[in-house]
């Protein structure tokens, strides 16, 4: 962790030096970051099953009982040098150890999350800004638009972009127009993914209510990756087309629902033929809050996202809503595992609960959220100044019954979350999940847990 921050602090200071001139002549300069400590554990959330040992004691392969922490730093730098010229730069190490399951030793990781240069007023137009290089993507509330970087969990999300913006005063529509080089192979062969989007924000048409509509496109041409070596993300093109609308009914009623439509074409689970893509997802959630003491809060969503039966030719679609650039804990830390082929990496590289418990797999594509329903119902109360306590339930379904125990209940799972701003600039959390699994998985199926703590400190 250490070498990793001196590292960081090392590269931008020669990032400084080699563009000290402009730097010095800048009149705004900030330098900041943050340190973030999280302390995580869980508990079948990859297999369901209790025992991790084998009849003689000896640890099994596929024991998923892990405790480990992780250390991560931010280390930046924003400037404006010269008029309507800024200038981004964000560092990101973090360490991660304690559990001799992840990859065998303890993990340090350095990497770039946002490195862009921003004009504005471009074109002679006001209110057009150019925004060229690493950035942050986020859209909503990062139901289809977040996660640029998948593969390494929290640590970034930045995508390689170029992103046109056009703020509309006048209007108050927001017309943002982008592409991001998602992953680039062998130079001169089609192993390659992009993206594309046409993202459109409109504040005044229906106020006081926000309107957000889309279209985007995914082109990935066959890739092989180092993570999953014998498993190619599979060749495909998806269209998504989808709206937002979020506001406030009255003073104490909140609301926000979204939902897309996909289409395309892609290679089936067998990889002998193209699939017509046809899928679709959505959701809808209100939160109403009190007017009382300790602010209570109280809430009431529901998310759904088509599923495909087994991936095949032979009618000529594939059903199973793609997650995009949500391949994150948007809706649970826990269940996001136990669906994510990301991780096959670890356990044989495929499937998880389907190899340890010798099932075919439906679907290689790496993803997250799909053929899953979601009703989640909780609350929160703010027992004292700064924090923050929140209980919720969710009861999540399957919108094709192709789990290994051919059921439509996957499983039931309670979130609780303790939140507490300390200072300005720490603040801390405590989190935990508690999934019981359903009929759509074996009937021997043990229940599983997730929790973490964690303290950030912003500098």
């Amino acid at each position: 962790m250490l070498r990793g921050a001196v590292l960081a602090v090392c590269i931008t200071g020669l990032v400084l030096a080699a563009t000290g001139d402009v730097w010095a002549q800048s009149k705004d300069v900030k330098i900041f970051g943050d340190l973030r400590f999280r302390g995580e554990a869980f508990d079948n959330i990859w297999d369901f099953d209790d025992d991790g040992r084998n009849a003689a004691g000896v640890r099994k392969a596929n024991d998923d009982s892990w405790q480990y922490y992780r250390i991560r730093t931010h280390l930046g730098a924003d400037t404006r040098l010269a008029e309507g010229v800024r200038a981004f730069v964000l560092l990101v190490d973090e360490y991660r150890g304690g559990n001799a399951q992840i990859a065998g030793v303890d993990q340090n990781n350095i990497a770039v999350e946002n490195a862009f240069l921003q004009l504005s007023d471009v074109f002679g137009f006001s209110g057009v800004t150019l925004t060229m290089g690493r950035q942050n993507l986020i859209y909503g509330e990062g139901w289809i638009i977040l996660e640029g970087t998948p593969q390494d969990g929290s640590t970034t999300i930045g995508f390689d972009a170029v992103k046109l913006s056009y703020n509309i005063d006048s209007c108050g529509r927001v017309i943002d127009l982008f592409g991001a080089k998602m992953a680039e192979g062998a130079v001169g062969v089609a192993d390659d993914s992009d993206f594309y989007g046409l993202y459109i924000t409109e504040k005044n048409i229906l106020s006081p209510h926000k309107l957000e509509y889309y279209i985007l496109r995914v082109h990935q041409n066959a890739m092989q990756t180092v993570e999953l070596t014998s498993r190619p993300h599979p060749e495909k093109t998806v269209d998504t087309v989808g709206a937002r609308l979020s506001g406030a009914v009255t003073d104490q009623l909140t609301y926000a629902t979204e939902w897309g439509q996909q289409f395309g074409r892609r290679r089936n689970v067998q990889n002998t033929d193209y699939c017509a893509i046809k899928a679709f997802a959505g959701y809808a959630h209100a939160t109403y809050a009190v007017d009382a003491d300790m602010s209570p809060k109280a809430d009431l969503g529901y998310w759904f996202y088509s599923g495909d039966g087994d991936g095949t030719a032979e009618d000529g679609q594939f059903k199973g809503w793609d997650a995009l650039f949500a391949a994150y804990p948007y809706l649970s830390e826990l269940y996001i595992y136990s669906n994510w082929d990301g991780f096959d990496a670890f356990k044989g590289r495929r499937n998880v609960y389907n190899a340890v418990h010798g099932i075919p797999d439906n679907d290689p594509d790496y993803g997250a959220w799909s053929n899953m329903h979601c009703a989640q119902t909780g609350g929160s109360i703010s027992p004292r100044e700064g924090m923050v306590c929140s209980l919720h339930y969710q009861h999540w379904l399957a919108d094709k019954n192709n789990g290994p125990g051919g059921g439509s209940t996957r499983g039931r799972n309670w979130v609780a979350k303790i939140t507490y701003q300390l200072t300005d600039n720490v603040s801390t959390h405590l989190y935990g999940e508690y999934f019981s699994p359903g009929d759509y998985y074996l009937a021997d199926a043990d229940d599983a847990w997730f929790t973490r703590w964690q303290l950030l400190v912003k500098f």
